[in-house]
């Protein structure tokens, strides 16, 4: 590896997103809740409880040392949310910014192999991934990471990057499992290596499972609101840091911001809370340029997205003007689901109805 490469890269992450400024532009709500969970992850305890969390668990429980592969609350999944490192960044927007560090270096020694167990599920080592790279740049730029420490951290993410490429199997050209690792890939070989391989093979898998997975009208095949949200989300973060985009992303927003209620929520359907999907809308109303879906969006960049897209981008943002749609019904021939509105407003009439396949075992 290329120490001086891997340094240019994360600086120039790090001015991409203007990295020291993000914590000034943090809420008042959000200091409070970075504050709080930093305090909690400093003393190893986890809570999993974000609002895109695929498995999560309220109950805050607390590891008097580190095991990656234990199983708290009577649950194998508690271990993978605990791997996937989705609580980052807390920890990076706080005063404790370095127990990230702490965290990402313990879980690399406690893995100089990177084989199948617990706590390098395939899935779970994809988000893990994105998690060590959205961190760096931070971790770069308030100085916190030593030469060895980055060439520690690279070999580690390449090494991973190998593994998901080795236990890659057919079914995840279809599965929200395959899009979630091949977006994570895209975006952090870049970081680490000026050319590679499995670099070239994650972009080409990428693009035909998207072309798969989604149908000609922007569901997900999977017919499941959350799942279609979790691909989403993770396109959304691939088109930013590789720079490549594909029509199916726009379409997968386009979806969702037309399956909105008026309370701006997603309805229960397939394995799916009824969820707020502001944040959801707030980044891709940015990245697309659609001032139509900041209607139903944040005003200013919620704490996700303030954290991936960076303060340069949340002042753009806040000059975006949002302007009422006129579309007010999905027609979504090609997987059933259909959604008819008679406005924008929050005491509009919404009704939304599905008549497609099943889907996957989420529908």
């Amino acid at each position: 590896m290329n120490l001086t490469y891997i340094k240019k890269q994360l600086q120039f992450l790090a001015d991409k997103k203007d990295v020291l400024h993000v914590k000034e532009l943090l809420t008042e709500e959000d200091q409070v809740l970075v504050k709080r969970k930093a305090e909690e992850l400093i003393q190893n305890i986890f809570t999993f409880d974000k609002p895109w969390d695929m498995e999560r668990c309220q109950i805050p429980y607390k590891l008097e040392t580190l095991d990656w592969n234990i199983q708290l609350n009577d649950d194998e999944e508690w271990c993978f949310m605990l791997n996937r490192m989705d609580y980052l960044n807390y920890l990076v927007l706080s005063n404790h910014i370095e127990y990230a560090k702490t965290l990402i270096l313990n879980w690399i020694e406690a893995h100089p192999i990177i084989q199948p167990e617990p706590s390098t599920r395939t899935l779970d080592t994809g988000i893990r991934l994105m998690n060590f790279f959205e961190a760096l740049p931070y971790l770069y730029a308030n100085n916190l990471l030593s030469d060895e420490e980055i060439l520690t951290i690279s070999k580690s993410m390449l090494d991973q990057c190998a593994y998901l490429k080795e236990h890659y199997i057919p079914k995840y050209i279809t599965s929200n499992w395959g899009s979630i690792q091949t977006c994570a890939m895209i975006s952090v070989l870049p970081m680490i290596e000026e050319q590679s391989d499995i670099y070239t093979w994650a972009l080409n898998e990428w693009k035909r499972q998207i072309q798969a997975q989604v149908y000609p009208d922007g569901m997900h095949w999977e017919q499941s609101t959350m799942y279609h949200i979790e691909v989403l989300n993770y396109c959304m973060k691939a088109m930013y840091y590789s720079n490549q985009t594909l029509p199916q992303i726009h379409a997968l927003a386009k979806a969702i911001f037309l399956q909105a209620t008026p309370h701006k929520e997603i309805e229960t359907f397939g394995d799916t809370d009824r969820s707020n999907i502001q944040d959801v809308m707030t980044r891709a109303s940015f990245l697309f340029n659609e001032p139509t879906w900041k209607l139903i969006a944040f005003n200013t960049f919620d704490i996700e997205s303030l954290y991936t897209l960076g303060a340069k981008n949340a002042r753009t943002y806040q000059n975006m003007q949002a302007m009422e749609s006129n579309e007010l019904n999905f027609d979504g021939k090609d997987s059933g689901m259909y959604t008819s509105r008679n406005s924008w407003k929050e005491d509009a009439n919404f009704t939304m109805f599905t008549n497609g396949s099943l889907g996957s075992g989420h529908g």
